[in-house]
Protein backbone atom coordinates (compact mmCIF):
# COMPACT_ATOMS: atom_id res chain seq x y z
CA UNK A 1 0.00 0.00 0.00
CA UNK A 2 1.51 3.83 -0.62
CA UNK A 3 2.57 5.87 1.84
CA UNK A 4 0.17 8.74 1.65
CA UNK A 5 1.94 11.28 3.44
CA UNK A 6 4.93 10.53 0.90
CA UNK A 7 3.86 9.60 -2.28
CA UNK A 8 0.20 11.69 -2.53
CA UNK A 9 1.37 14.77 -2.04
CA UNK A 10 3.79 14.99 -5.31
CA UNK A 11 1.34 16.23 -7.96
CA UNK A 12 -0.47 13.27 -10.49
CA UNK A 13 1.12 14.04 -13.87
CA UNK A 14 -1.54 15.48 -16.13
CA UNK A 15 -1.45 14.68 -19.99
CA UNK A 16 -1.82 17.57 -22.13
CA UNK A 17 -5.61 18.01 -22.74
CA UNK A 18 -6.06 18.14 -18.65
CA UNK A 19 -3.22 20.78 -18.41
CA UNK A 20 -5.43 23.22 -21.19
CA UNK A 21 -8.55 22.19 -19.77
CA UNK A 22 -7.41 22.88 -15.87
CA UNK A 23 -5.71 26.20 -17.38
CA UNK A 24 -8.77 27.11 -18.97
CA UNK A 25 -11.18 26.44 -15.89
CA UNK A 26 -9.31 28.09 -13.54
CA UNK A 27 -8.93 31.62 -16.73
CA UNK A 28 -13.06 31.15 -16.58
CA UNK A 29 -12.79 31.39 -13.09
CA UNK A 30 -10.36 34.28 -12.73
CA UNK A 31 -12.49 36.41 -15.17
CA UNK A 32 -15.55 36.07 -13.63
CA UNK A 33 -13.92 36.83 -10.09
CA UNK A 34 -12.83 40.02 -12.53
CA UNK A 35 -15.66 40.79 -13.35
CA UNK A 36 -18.13 40.64 -10.58
CA UNK A 37 -15.19 42.14 -8.08
CA UNK A 38 -17.00 45.42 -7.77
CA UNK A 39 -20.44 44.08 -6.90
CA UNK A 40 -19.32 41.36 -4.32
CA UNK A 41 -17.20 44.60 -2.95
CA UNK A 42 -19.99 46.67 -2.60
CA UNK A 43 -22.37 43.82 -0.87
CA UNK A 44 -19.83 43.07 1.34
CA UNK A 45 -19.14 46.81 2.17
CA UNK A 46 -20.84 46.44 5.43
CA UNK A 47 -19.02 43.47 6.81
CA UNK A 48 -16.15 44.05 9.75
CA UNK A 49 -13.62 41.35 7.98
CA UNK A 50 -10.16 40.64 9.18
CA UNK A 51 -7.55 38.84 7.31
CA UNK A 52 -5.31 36.34 9.17
CA UNK A 53 -2.95 33.44 8.23
CA UNK A 54 -3.24 30.05 9.69
CA UNK A 55 -0.37 28.57 8.49
CA UNK A 56 3.03 29.24 6.07
CA UNK A 57 1.69 28.22 2.44
CA UNK A 58 0.49 31.04 0.50
CA UNK A 59 -3.05 29.36 0.34
CA UNK A 60 -3.15 28.63 3.99
CA UNK A 61 -5.26 32.13 4.74
CA UNK A 62 -9.05 33.12 6.02
CA UNK A 63 -10.60 35.81 6.81
CA UNK A 64 -13.03 36.40 10.14
CA UNK A 65 -16.54 37.48 9.30
CA UNK A 66 -17.24 39.50 12.61
CA UNK A 67 -20.71 39.08 13.74
CA UNK A 68 -23.38 41.99 13.88
CA UNK A 69 -23.42 43.41 17.37
CA UNK A 70 -26.82 43.86 17.12
CA UNK A 71 -27.26 39.91 16.30
CA UNK A 72 -27.55 37.51 19.85
CA UNK A 73 -24.20 35.65 19.94
CA UNK A 74 -23.96 31.93 18.22
CA UNK A 75 -21.65 29.69 18.10
CA UNK A 76 -18.93 30.39 15.35
CA UNK A 77 -18.95 29.00 11.55
CA UNK A 78 -16.47 27.51 10.12
CA UNK A 79 -16.45 27.98 5.86
CA UNK A 80 -14.58 25.71 3.40
CA UNK A 81 -15.47 27.18 -0.80
CA UNK A 82 -15.48 24.57 -3.41
CA UNK A 83 -14.21 24.37 -7.30
CA UNK A 84 -13.43 20.78 -7.25
CA UNK A 85 -10.00 20.71 -5.45
CA UNK A 86 -8.62 22.82 -8.02
CA UNK A 87 -10.02 26.40 -8.43
CA UNK A 88 -11.92 29.32 -6.73
CA UNK A 89 -11.15 31.00 -3.26
CA UNK A 90 -12.85 32.53 -0.20
CA UNK A 91 -13.53 35.77 -1.72
CA UNK A 92 -15.97 34.58 -3.82
CA UNK A 93 -17.92 34.08 -0.92
CA UNK A 94 -17.52 36.39 1.89
CA UNK A 95 -20.32 38.63 0.54
CA UNK A 96 -22.45 35.27 0.47
CA UNK A 97 -21.34 34.70 4.14
CA UNK A 98 -23.23 37.88 5.42
CA UNK A 99 -26.35 36.49 6.41
CA UNK A 100 -24.94 34.24 9.29
CA UNK A 101 -22.97 37.36 10.60
CA UNK A 102 -26.41 39.40 10.36
CA UNK A 103 -27.79 36.34 12.72
CA UNK A 104 -24.88 36.08 15.43
CA UNK A 105 -22.57 33.92 13.90
CA UNK A 106 -18.50 34.72 13.55
CA UNK A 107 -17.38 33.21 10.13
CA UNK A 108 -14.30 31.94 9.28
CA UNK A 109 -14.10 31.74 5.65
CA UNK A 110 -11.21 29.65 4.69
CA UNK A 111 -8.79 29.17 1.91
CA UNK A 112 -6.47 25.84 1.19
CA UNK A 113 -3.56 24.33 -0.71
CA UNK A 114 -5.41 23.30 -4.22
CA UNK A 115 -4.88 20.06 -6.66
CA UNK A 116 -3.05 19.44 -8.57
CA UNK A 117 -0.50 21.33 -7.15
CA UNK A 118 -1.56 20.24 -3.51
CA UNK A 119 -3.59 17.02 -4.45
CA UNK A 120 -4.93 14.27 -1.49
CA UNK A 121 -4.81 14.64 1.52
CA UNK A 122 -2.24 17.80 1.49
CA UNK A 123 -5.88 20.13 1.57
CA UNK A 124 -7.21 18.23 4.66
CA UNK A 125 -3.92 18.33 6.22
CA UNK A 126 -4.18 22.10 6.39
CA UNK A 127 -7.39 22.20 7.27
CA UNK A 128 -6.90 20.57 10.30
CA UNK A 129 -4.62 23.07 11.01
CA UNK A 130 -6.96 25.72 10.44
CA UNK A 131 -9.14 24.36 12.76
CA UNK A 132 -6.59 24.10 15.53
CA UNK A 133 -6.21 27.67 14.49
CA UNK A 134 -10.00 28.25 15.18
CA UNK A 135 -9.74 26.51 18.28
CA UNK A 136 -7.04 28.51 19.47
CA UNK A 137 -8.65 31.97 18.97
CA UNK A 138 -12.50 30.25 19.96
CA UNK A 139 -11.23 28.21 23.41
CA UNK A 140 -11.52 24.61 23.40
CA UNK A 141 -14.68 24.46 24.74
CA UNK A 142 -16.62 26.55 21.83
CA UNK A 143 -18.35 24.34 19.86
CA UNK A 144 -18.46 25.07 16.15
CA UNK A 145 -20.40 24.54 12.62
CA UNK A 146 -18.89 23.20 9.45
CA UNK A 147 -20.35 24.70 6.07
CA UNK A 148 -18.82 23.61 2.69
CA UNK A 149 -19.80 24.00 -0.81
CA UNK A 150 -19.18 21.14 -3.52
CA UNK A 151 -16.13 20.28 -3.28
CA UNK A 152 -16.05 22.26 0.42
CA UNK A 153 -18.84 19.72 1.14
CA UNK A 154 -16.75 17.34 0.95
CA UNK A 155 -13.72 18.61 3.05
CA UNK A 156 -16.66 19.84 5.89
CA UNK A 157 -18.04 15.91 6.20
CA UNK A 158 -14.45 14.62 5.81
CA UNK A 159 -13.08 16.89 8.70
CA UNK A 160 -16.02 16.20 10.63
CA UNK A 161 -15.58 12.56 10.27
CA UNK A 162 -11.96 13.37 11.28
CA UNK A 163 -13.32 14.86 14.27
CA UNK A 164 -15.76 11.70 15.12
CA UNK A 165 -13.17 9.32 14.89
CA UNK A 166 -9.62 9.83 13.92
CA UNK A 167 -8.44 6.70 14.06
CA UNK A 168 -9.98 5.75 10.89
CA UNK A 169 -8.14 8.21 9.30
CA UNK A 170 -4.53 6.47 9.71
CA UNK A 171 -3.96 5.23 6.98
CA UNK A 172 -4.69 7.94 5.08
CA UNK A 173 -2.17 10.32 6.67
CA UNK A 174 -1.28 9.56 10.04
CA UNK A 175 -0.50 13.55 10.45
CA UNK A 176 -4.27 14.22 10.22
CA UNK A 177 -4.57 12.43 13.32
CA UNK A 178 -1.89 14.61 15.48
CA UNK A 179 -3.51 18.39 15.78
CA UNK A 180 -6.09 19.73 18.66
CA UNK A 181 -9.49 20.17 16.55
CA UNK A 182 -12.51 21.62 18.11
CA UNK A 183 -15.68 20.99 19.33
CA UNK A 184 -18.04 20.42 16.46
CA UNK A 185 -21.34 20.80 16.90
CA UNK A 186 -23.03 20.82 13.13
CA UNK A 187 -22.13 20.10 9.90
CA UNK A 188 -23.60 21.54 6.09
CA UNK A 189 -22.60 20.30 2.68
CA UNK A 190 -24.35 22.19 -0.11
CA UNK A 191 -24.20 19.88 -3.22
CA UNK A 192 -21.20 18.19 -1.93
CA UNK A 193 -19.05 15.58 -3.62
CA UNK A 194 -19.60 12.56 -1.24
CA UNK A 195 -18.96 9.81 -3.58
CA UNK A 196 -16.21 9.46 -6.16
CA UNK A 197 -18.27 7.84 -8.71
CA UNK A 198 -22.20 8.94 -9.15
CA UNK A 199 -20.71 12.49 -10.12
CA UNK A 200 -19.20 11.01 -12.77
CA UNK A 201 -21.63 8.70 -13.99
CA UNK A 202 -23.56 11.80 -14.36
CA UNK A 203 -21.31 13.89 -16.21
CA UNK A 204 -20.70 16.59 -13.54
CA UNK A 205 -18.48 18.73 -15.63
CA UNK A 206 -14.73 18.06 -15.80
CA UNK A 207 -15.66 15.40 -12.89
CA UNK A 208 -12.77 13.42 -13.84
CA UNK A 209 -10.17 16.36 -14.18
CA UNK A 210 -11.10 17.06 -10.47
CA UNK A 211 -10.71 13.73 -9.14
CA UNK A 212 -7.86 12.89 -11.28
CA UNK A 213 -6.07 16.78 -10.02
CA UNK A 214 -6.83 15.54 -6.51
CA UNK A 215 -6.75 11.74 -5.86
CA UNK A 216 -4.74 10.54 -8.95
CA UNK A 217 -5.86 8.46 -12.07
CA UNK A 218 -7.07 5.65 -9.44
CA UNK A 219 -9.68 7.76 -7.93
CA UNK A 220 -12.86 6.43 -10.18
CA UNK A 221 -12.30 2.88 -9.54
CA UNK A 222 -15.07 0.58 -7.72
CA UNK A 223 -12.88 0.14 -4.65
CA UNK A 224 -9.53 1.78 -3.74
CA UNK A 225 -7.87 1.19 -0.71
CA UNK A 226 -7.08 4.04 2.43
CA UNK A 227 -4.64 5.85 -0.25
CA UNK A 228 -7.61 6.81 -2.27
CA UNK A 229 -10.38 7.20 0.49
CA UNK A 230 -11.25 10.73 -0.52
CA UNK A 231 -14.59 11.16 -0.25
CA UNK A 232 -17.15 10.08 3.05
CA UNK A 233 -18.86 7.22 1.28
CA UNK A 234 -15.27 5.91 1.54
CA UNK A 235 -15.21 5.42 4.65
CA UNK A 236 -16.88 4.31 8.07
CA UNK A 237 -20.03 6.19 8.64
CA UNK A 238 -19.07 7.32 11.78
CA UNK A 239 -20.26 10.56 11.96
CA UNK A 240 -21.13 11.90 15.59
CA UNK A 241 -23.03 15.45 15.03
CA UNK A 242 -26.14 15.97 12.95
CA UNK A 243 -25.64 16.95 9.51
CA UNK A 244 -27.84 18.63 6.49
CA UNK A 245 -27.13 17.82 3.05
CA UNK A 246 -28.28 20.37 0.42
CA UNK A 247 -28.51 19.82 -3.07
CA UNK A 248 -30.60 20.93 -6.06
CA UNK A 249 -32.55 18.34 -8.17
CA UNK A 250 -31.28 19.40 -11.24
CA UNK A 251 -27.65 19.01 -9.91
CA UNK A 252 -25.59 16.21 -11.09
CA UNK A 253 -23.83 15.83 -8.25
CA UNK A 254 -27.88 15.53 -6.39
CA UNK A 255 -27.11 11.47 -6.68
CA UNK A 256 -24.10 11.98 -4.31
CA UNK A 257 -25.91 13.40 -1.63
CA UNK A 258 -28.79 11.03 -1.51
CA UNK A 259 -25.94 8.13 -1.54
CA UNK A 260 -24.24 10.04 1.21
CA UNK A 261 -27.55 10.09 3.26
CA UNK A 262 -28.07 6.46 2.57
CA UNK A 263 -24.35 6.21 4.36
CA UNK A 264 -23.80 8.09 6.84
CA UNK A 265 -27.35 7.51 8.41
CA UNK A 266 -26.24 3.92 9.23
CA UNK A 267 -25.03 3.29 12.79
CA UNK A 268 -28.07 6.01 13.55
CA UNK A 269 -26.36 9.46 12.06
CA UNK A 270 -28.37 12.13 12.28
CA UNK A 271 -28.77 12.91 8.47
CA UNK A 272 -31.22 15.66 7.06
CA UNK A 273 -31.76 15.60 3.59
CA UNK A 274 -33.35 18.72 1.43
CA UNK A 275 -33.76 19.00 -2.29
CA UNK A 276 -34.48 22.48 -3.98
CA UNK A 277 -36.81 21.53 -6.79
CA UNK A 278 -35.13 22.51 -10.38
CA UNK A 279 -32.35 23.62 -8.63
CA UNK A 280 -28.61 23.70 -10.56
CA UNK A 281 -25.26 23.43 -8.91
CA UNK A 282 -23.86 26.67 -7.12
CA UNK A 283 -27.36 27.85 -6.58
CA UNK A 284 -25.64 29.21 -2.70
CA UNK A 285 -24.24 31.25 -4.94
CA UNK A 286 -27.32 33.12 -6.54
CA UNK A 287 -28.67 35.20 -3.72
CA UNK A 288 -31.92 36.71 -5.36
CA UNK A 289 -33.26 33.33 -6.29
CA UNK A 290 -35.84 31.90 -4.00
CA UNK A 291 -34.06 28.19 -3.39
CA UNK A 292 -31.35 30.67 -2.28
CA UNK A 293 -33.30 32.12 0.00
CA UNK A 294 -34.72 29.70 1.31
CA UNK A 295 -31.42 27.29 1.47
CA UNK A 296 -30.13 30.29 3.90
CA UNK A 297 -33.07 30.02 6.12
CA UNK A 298 -33.09 26.23 6.35
CA UNK A 299 -29.30 26.57 7.47
CA UNK A 300 -29.86 28.74 10.20
CA UNK A 301 -32.87 26.63 11.28
CA UNK A 302 -30.40 23.63 10.98
CA UNK A 303 -27.57 25.55 12.95
CA UNK A 304 -29.84 26.66 15.62
CA UNK A 305 -31.62 23.91 16.47
CA UNK A 306 -30.51 23.27 19.95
Amino acid sequence: MPNSTQSNFQPHPLRLAQKAALLGARSAIGTVGTVTRPMRHFRSARLEVHPHRYGHRPAESLEVIEPSPHAPTRAPVVYIHGGGWIMCDKSLYTAELGFLADHGHRVYNLDYPLAPEHPFPMPLRSLTQALEWVRQQEGPETPIHLIGDSAGGNLVVMLALLISSPAEFEAIDPVLCQTQRPRLSRVVSLYGVLDRTSWVNNRFPMARLMLHCYGGPGATAQEVGPELFLTPCDLPPALSVPCLLATGTADPLAESSQIARDHLSQNGGEIEYIEYPDEQHGFFNRPKRPASQRLRGDILRFLNED
